[in-house]
């Protein structure tokens, strides 16, 4: 008990997901029992991901299944990713399945890797301007305001506010750097669990990023409708096949369409029909699901709409790698600039007009 408590105080991040995920799908693939290669896998791989192997051999071998290993390993496996297993068992088509969410999880990792890079020169600019600013504060505001022999203009409106903040600038000249770090330290390690794989997370994570949030978006249309045929392919009775799919794409809202469209097929309605007003699904992927007549045609247009949302989400994931850090330092490290700037050659040059006017 002693050696597994590590792993039940926090969640698997998404560096072990993606090792422990690599090491599965290959015992698959292998053909080889999982119980007998997760213990090679615990003596072989390092630190925490050695460990939480070790926990699914100890629960595989009282004879659990994969995905109710993972819920009860204490690793805190996000539940999308427990979702997928249980689809990939059912389709008998688990390695196809795992090597989903290792493109999924490998994209996720590249993106957060390009945020975090963006991000620290950007970060670095802010911290310099923000000692200039300070400096700024308590020693040039006071002096340059007593140049002024007019109160009302507003460069010395602007410099006595400043002046006023003297007397609090141990608190908040400190305070706001310390309020930066903490975010900046608090957002890599929440983007750095592999809870990023539930939409809710990566949409907190990513969402306001260009490119990033609709990256996530497609993944997740891309994960439903190849499990989706991963599912059916495997004679698996189409409403459990969407109900599993909806459960490994991991959106509430496709969760819920895909209930609404489960529980349509089994009062007797067709597909297509019952397809139009469900939540939670894309224009393109509605529309394929309402062309299909039959099994084969079905199988056919999830292949298309997985391979569609693939290709989309990997170019929006090279956009992202190839733009986003300038972005990123434009964004953030030219308007600390342009704030400076304007703040200390603006004052200087309302001070130049009001000596030319003497």
């Amino acid at each position: 008990m002693a050696d597994s408590e590590p792993t039940r105080q926090r969640a698997v991040t998404l560096q072990e997901l993606t090792a422990l995920n690599d090491e599965i799908r290959g015992l698959v693939w292998a053909n080889v029992p999982l119980d007998v290669g997760l213990r090679r896998v615990a003596s072989d791989l390092t630190g925490r991901a050695g460990q939480i192997a070790g926990e699914l051999e100890k629960e595989l071998s009282r004879g659990k299944t994969l995905s109710e290993a993972l819920q009860s390993s204490g690793a805190g496996f996000p539940p999308v990713y427990v979702a997928v297993v249980e689809a990939g068992i059912q389709s008998g088509r688990l390695a196809a399945a795992l090597e989903t969410v290792a493109r999924s999880t490998r994209r996720l990792a590249e993106a957060r890797r390009t945020i975090v890079g963006a991000l620290i020169y950007p970060l670095v600019v802010f911290l310099i301007a923000w000692q200039l600013f300070m400096f700024f504060v308590w020693k040039i505001a006071g002096a340059l305001l007593r140049f002024f022999d007019d109160p009302s203009v507003p460069a010395a409106r602007v410099l006595d506010a400043i002046v006023v903040l003297r007397d609090s600038m141990h608190i908040w000249g400190p305070g706001v750097q310390i309020a930066v770090l903490v975010a900046f330290v608090w957002w890599a390690y929440r983007s750095a669990s592999a809870s990023l794989l539930e939409p809710a997370a990566a949409g907190g994570v990513f969402g306001w990023l260009p490119w990033l949030g609709p990256m996530v978006r497609s993944y997740r249309q891309a994960a439903f409708a190849e499990m989706l045929h991963l599912l059916i392919q495997h004679d698996l009775p189409l409403p459990r096949a969407i109900r599993l799919a909806a459960d490994a794409a991991g959106s509430r809202q496709t969760r819920q369409g895909a209930e609404q469209i489960a529980s349509a097929i089994e009062r007797g309605e067709r597909l297509g029909g019952c397809v139009e007003h469900a939540p939670g699904f894309s224009p393109v992927l509605e529309w394929l699901l309402r062309s299909a007549h039959d099994m084969g045609t079905l199988r056919s247009a999830l292949r298309h709409a997985a391979d569609t949302y693939q290709r989309r989400a990997q170019r929006l994931a090279v956009s992202a790698q190839l733009y986003m850090p300038p972005l990123m330092t434009l964004l953030i490290g030219g308007t600390v600039t342009a704030t400076y700037a304007l703040l200390t050659f603006g004052v200087w040059i309302s001070l130049l007009n009001q000596m030319a006017n003497w």
